[in-house]
């Protein structure tokens, strides 16, 4: 698993998250600080072996899976390194802010301190200009831009990991990781590509991160995923509240405290910090974190001494019951927030029953999104009866993916719901399929689970054909 990268920006954005909230630059030396810290950190971790071992992968499938990488990785890089931001938003709304934190990076400078200039997306998290802005100090603004297509390198890196950690054999990895390295929505030249300069792909990254917890149950990654994500974007700490709320209902304490403690951690960095940027007076903003954090730990509790399935149902529609009431009592309270884009959701609430009445072309217009192939390539497609044989083999972290998959389907649906923009052919023809990259990592890594259930060997005492007729199987492995 490529931990390493994901420590460098854990701690790059602890240090500057720090730095900032107490009023002092951000030296482009830190990232390098960063880099040998994690390096320090991953090199006491123990190693991680694969499921079990797999013949060694044949010259063909190694040179034409190469070839095409390494094309796709050049040509991204090339794309990345000679153009500008290919979209509006991703130029005003993260590049601008690149360019206003100067060198160092300095909150203290008229763009973010001083309410009368214009600052678009004031409220946006800083993780990628910092990254950004750190990266142009040491190697020059244009080689900087050379960071996206590194993610997009590293999400393929993740999901080869994922597939030899699972046993599976080197053909089907090469061919679930190509799978997720076409994605065309990754290739275009419009938003979330790897070249647009938006935050999409950075937060897919860390989604991708926060799958492989699931799936393996794996503390030290659902600690980074939950701290990185609301740093990256808005849409993170949705996806971060997710991660620890499927944790809390399962029963391991162990990643559902690391997961609650990074995201407690990153909230309690980052939304003062927002407040700061936002000039909100708003201080009951502050408790969010704690708030968060404590709430895991309690879910997670009560599902502990109540382990019935009626008793957990129960204790969850309560849980369902009381945020609605709460979100429904604090709703015009909420209407009045200083951040703009909390203001809008919230206030699109009064107008939900006649949004309800476009809910069908909604529908429609969700599924056309989920299987345009030409943005998401094949994954969805692929993804109903790869469930299908997964159900009732799968390992409990592959179910918690797959929750993770249907809950964030869910959100994305809210966002849609809800969202400022009126034009709802708009909304779902351009930023629906943005936002559905998010995942499309994470369901690429839920798929792999299929070709592992090829790839294990025989259950003790099944039996086995063989030429001189049925045997039994020998000890499985664990």
């Amino acid at each position: 698993m490529i931990i390493w990268p994901a420590c460098t920006l854990a701690v790059h954005g602890l240090l500057g998250h720090i730095l900032f909230l107490i009023g002092q630059p951000m030296p482009a030396w830190v990232l390098v600080l960063a880099a040998m810290t994690a390096a320090g950190v991953v090199s006491r971790m123990p190693a991680i072996a694969e499921s079990a071992p797999t013949p060694s992968p044949s010259r063909p499938i190694l040179i034409a899976s190469a070839v095409v990488i390494v094309g796709l990785f050049s040509w991204s890089a090339w794309t990345s390194y000679i153009t500008p931001d290919r979209s509006w938003d991703g130029l005003v709304s993260w590049s601008l802010r690149v360019e206003a934190l100067g060198s160092p990076a300095d909150l203290t400078r008229p763009f973010f301190s001083q309410p009368e200039v214009f600052a678009h997306s004031r409220s946006y998290p800083l993780l990628q200009p910092l990254v950004l802005s750190s990266l142009g100090d040491l190697l020059g603004a244009q080689s900087a831009r050379l960071f996206f297509p590194c993610l997009y390198l590293l999400l393929f890196l993740i999901l080869v990991g994922t597939c030899r950690r699972l046993g599976v054999t080197w053909g089907w990895t090469m061919l679930l990781s190509l799978g997720l390295a076409w994605t065309p929505g990754y290739m275009d030249v419009g938003a979330a590509a790897i070249d647009s300069g938006y935050g999409d792909l950075f937060l897919a990254y860390a989604v991708a991160l926060g799958a492989v917890g699931l799936l393996f149950e794996d503390a030290p990654l659902l600690f980074l995923a939950c701290l990185l994500l609301p740093w990256i974007k808005p849409e993170g700490m949705i996806y971060a509240a997710i991660l620890g709320g499927i944790l809390a209902l399962g029963d391991r304490r162990r990643s559902v405290a690391w997961a609650a403690m990074g995201l407690g951690l990153s909230l309690a960095l980052w939304i003062p910090l927002r407040a700061r940027l936002t000039f909100s007076s708003e201080t009951w903003l502050f408790l969010i974190g704690p708030g968060m954090t404590l709430l895991l730990f309690a879910s997670h509790r009560l599902f502990q001494l109540h382990r019935s399935a009626r008793s957990r149902m129960w204790i969850l529609g309560s849980l369902v019951i009381l945020c609605v009431a709460l979100g429904a009592a604090g709703s015009p309270w909420l209407a009045q927030s200083s951040d703009p884009l909390l203001r809008d959701f919230v206030s699109n609430l009064v107008d939900l029953v006649d949004r309800l009445a476009s809910l069908p072309a909604m529908l429609l217009g969700f599924g056309a999104a989920l299987l345009a192939i030409k943005t998401v390539g094949l994954v969805f497609l692929i993804l109903v009866p790869a469930v299908l044989l997964l159900r009732g083999r799968e390992t409990v972290g592959g179910r918690q993916v797959r929750y993770f998959l249907f809950l964030s389907l869910i959100f994305l649906f809210v966002a849609i719901l809800l969202s400022p923009e009126r034009d709802l052919e708009h909304e779902l023809k351009s930023r629906l399929a943005r936002l559905i990259l998010h995942i499309v990592p994470a369901t690429w890594i839920l798929l792999a689970q299929v070709p592992s259930l090829w790839c294990l060997p025989p259950v003790e005492g099944e039996v086995v054909e063989s030429k001189n007729g049925p045997t039994s199987a020998p000890e499985a492995r664990p």
